[in-house]
């Protein structure tokens, strides 16, 4: 209890307001309310103070906060009246304060419990569903809007008619009927129409005195469509034509698919469990092995080729490239081998170092630059080339060489940005490709030239292949083919626009060739022309002319 001036002084008050406060009976005595009443209080308060003061009310209520000694918060409920000697003129000031910070705390828990609830709710992933034998009592905004449906068509009505599509109806009301808690698939309906897998769990909760049931549902389209793809791999890498083993960190087999088993001859019973050293032979180094290990232990990919031995003992050479695979911690967990039975690859290789001395003997007897190089996206180093380079370019192999790009620093930038960088992505799927494109000679010019090129190692060692090739100067032949070209066009310009009608057919009757004036004077369209002549002819048009008579004539050679 507080007596105060009509100004707000304290004159009097009761041990427990002081303690409530923590001033001393000296430092609260004489002190103005207004210094220990929250500013925002405060101001609420004024207009209430002025009210009472003026006769206005008998009395005013309101909770507030004061500001204890130390600063922290103490919220009261307080009772305010005023005390007059006579009628109309207040003299002084009775409060009745109330100390109910124990029960604003408890409702500010409750508000920021239940403004978290619906927070946390609202950002979910899930859609929330409450409801009471499927009828809607509360949602969150993530169900909204897999729905379509706003909260308004939603709360209080029949959400199994609404969301669930009629193939699996039936279902949620027996997983509802039943009390079913646990988790299920189902297919539900967009307000749109449009369908969608869900994932369906279920818990029961007491809300405000009811027993209810809440429904998260998880729209497991994604998850649907990866395990489609996941199906999708696990056929390709099983029927894959090469070798796919996949090990452990330490190295032994935990799966081996179709081509392994049919390479090795081991079956996968036997593979699994083993390592990879049961195809081990004596062909390589240690140190080759040491370095592999090596290489991908410290979480690089390796590319390398085996020559490795089957179950009964044959030989075989393989191309491998070894990766590992890493959880999300990036700790690597197992390592992947995808390889290559390269053993006809070799024997043609061999067949082919044989052969590369005929060859280069012969090549030097041809006018054709022939060579061997390494071929990037980006250049081509020769590794030998025969001498008609120096004829084509008046450069060495030695010069090529060492310039940036190699030889494809002699190509003009138009021809290797058109032409030669799309084929280089194209050379390891087609195997063989041939270019015509243009490169400068020493003294500044440029020549046409057709580049026959082979692919004849398709491992990729730095993104390089070894390549062998023929390079012809084809620069008369090209001029030739553009001049023909262009006097082609020249000779149709004047024949389409020729004033008299020329119509051109084979032996056998076939339109080969109808200019525009006779086309238009048998009303021939352009897609007619290759059809036979008298199936043009019995255009009523053309009988009408007699045009039909005069092509007769002229086909069996007759002068008309």
């Amino acid at each position: 209890m507080v007596l105060a001036t009509k100004e707000g002084t304290l004159k009097s008050f009761n041990p427990a307001f002081s303690q409530m406060l923590g001033y001393s009976e000296n430092e609260l005595k004489n002190l103005s309310f207004r210094v220990f009443t929250h500013p925002d209080d405060l101001r609420k308060e004024l207009p209430l103070l002025s009210d009472l003061l003026n006769g206005k009310i008998p009395f005013y209520l309101i909770e507030k906060r004061y500001i204890k000694k130390g600063g922290s918060i103490v919220w009261v409920k307080l009772n305010v009246s005023a005390y007059s000697r006579e009628q109309g003129k207040p003299e002084s000031l009775i409060g009745i304060a109330e100390n109910i910070t124990r029960e604003k705390e408890a409702e500010k828990a409750l508000q920021e419990s239940e403004d978290r609830y619906r927070k946390l709710s609202d950002l979910s992933m899930e859609g929330i569903l409450l409801h009471q034998n499927g009828i809607a009592t509360d949602c969150n905004e993530r169900l909204l809007s897999m729905s379509g449906y706003t909260r308004e068509e939603l709360i209080g009505n029949n959400i199994i008619q609404l969301l669930a599509d009629d193939q699996s109806i039936e279902l949620v009301k027996s997983k509802i009927k039943n009390n079913d808690l646990h988790a299920y698939e189902a297919w539900g309906i967009t307000k749109n129409g449009k369908k969608i897998p869900v994932e369906i769990e279920n818990r029961m909760v007491e809300y405000n005195g009811e027993n209810l049931r809440v429904s998260a549902f998880r729209d497991i389209t994604e998850r649907k469509q990866n395990e489609q793809e996941i199906r999708k791999l696990n056929t390709a890498i099983n029927q894959s034509p090469s070798s796919i083993v996949i090990t452990d960190h330490r190295g032994n087999i935990e799966y081996v698919n179709k081509s392994f088993c049919e390479v090795t001859g081991y079956t996968v019973a036997e593979a699994i469990g083993n390592n990879p050293r049961i195809l081990k032979t004596d062909f390589h180094p240690k140190e080759y092995y040491t370095n592999l290990w090596k290489t991908i232990a410290l979480g690089k990919t390796w590319r390398g080729i085996f020559r490795n031995k089957t179950k009964n003992g044959d030989y075989y050479w393989e191309r491998a490239v070894i990766s590992p695979i890493f959880d999300d911690s990036k700790k690597i967990t197992h390592y992947l081998a995808i390889k290559e039975n390269i053993t006809q690859e070799k024997v043609a290789q061999e067949a082919l170092k044989i052969s590369e001395e005929r060859h280069r003997i012969i090549s030097e007897l041809t006018n054709d630059f022939v060579y061997s190089a390494t071929i990037s996206h980006r250049s081509l180093v020769l590794e030998w080339a025969s001498g008609a380079l120096e004829k084509l370019t008046s450069y060495t192999i030695e010069h090529i060489n060492k310039m940036e790009y190699g030889w494809y620093s002699r190509v003009l930038e138009e021809d290797f940005k058109n032409i030669i960088s799309p084929a280089i992505l194209r050379l390891p799927a087609e195997k063989k490709l041939t270019l015509e494109y243009r490169v400068f000679s020493s003294d500044g010019s440029f020549r046409w030239v057709s580049d026959k090129v082979k692919l004849i190692d398709d491992f990729a060692e730095n993104e390089s292949y070894r390549v062998i090739g023929a390079i012809q100067d084809i620069t008369q032949k090209k001029e030739a083919s553009l001049a023909l070209d262009q006097s082609k066009r020249y000779l149709d310009s004047i024949i389409d626009n020729l004033p008299i009608g020329l119509h051109i057919f084979d032996e056998k009757g076939y339109t080969a060739r109808i200019n525009e004036t006779q086309r238009k004077l048998l009303g021939v369209k352009d897609k007619e022309v290759g059809k036979g002549v008298f199936n043009i002819l019995s255009d009523p048009l053309a009988i009408k002319t007699g045009s039909d008579k005069l092509y007769r004539q002229v086909y069996e050679k007759k002068s008309p």
